[in-house]
């Protein structure tokens, strides 16, 4: 059986490979699959990208907000973001400091631009609550884009997302660390628990027990 390149992502990007060779320079929900030929694997790994506030006047005028990246990630296998704030049109925020949120209409921008994974575990993913989450998950699977790091329970957030790019299998998996983030409620930044929604906590535990059983996972 080959080995699985299990990435995992914990607000920054921690990495944990096996058996992907040069994995930067040459390199779910949902699988992918590529049809490129055999050779090194090249994916963009980017920190937060946040799609609303002045952003969706940008995105309303019909710009780009990617031009600067779209080359490099259309011309990839695949780019992976840190998406910080909910897709929705819900207008009942449940943090009351610095609430963000974009338009559901414009995650094509996403797929548009070669962006093949968002990963939601931060701490504006439940800005909106449970609401703004659904509504993030379901405008991701609308366009095609793989998910991990939120979900209605934690073994839903914690599911990584299996790639299979080049006949190598991926496995990112995402979790943030609540620890450094302070005078907030458990409402407002909710990590998941075994019946409520939230992100991914980067629980030690947690995330051996996932990397033990991804690593087990056959995706072909």
């Amino acid at each position: 059986m080959k080995k699985i390149a299990i990435l995992v992502l914990v607000l920054v990007i921690i990495l944990v490979a096996y058996g992907v060779n040069s994995l930067f320079n040459s390199s779910s929900q949902n699988s992918l699959s590529t049809s490129v030929s055999k050779s090194n694997i090249t994916m963009y790994f980017t920190g937060d990208v946040m799609m609303g506030r002045n952003v969706e006047g940008v995105l309303a005028s019909g710009q780009n907000v990617f031009a600067n990246v779209d080359e490099m990630f259309k011309n990839s296998d695949g780019a992976v973001i840190n998406l910080e704030d909910p897709m929705t049109t819900s207008s009942t925020p449940y943090k009351s400091t610095i609430p963000l949120k974009a338009n559901p209409a414009y995650a094509h921008v996403l797929k548009d631009n070669n962006i093949i994974v968002a990963c939601l575990a931060n701490n504006h993913i439940m800005d909106y609550g449970a609401t703004g989450l659904n509504d993030t998950i379901s405008a991701l699977k609308t366009n095609g884009i793989n998910y991990t790091g939120a979900g209605n329970n934690v073994d839903e957030a914690s599911k990584p997302v299996y790639l299979n790019i080049k006949d190598r299998k991926i496995a990112i998996l995402n979790y943030m660390d609540n620890t450094t983030f302070t005078g907030f409620s458990a409402s407002e930044m909710a990590a998941a628990t075994s019946s409520s929604a939230g992100y991914a906590p980067a629980d030690t535990n947690l995330i051996k027990k996932d990397i033990d059983e991804a690593k087990k996972i056959r995706i072909w």
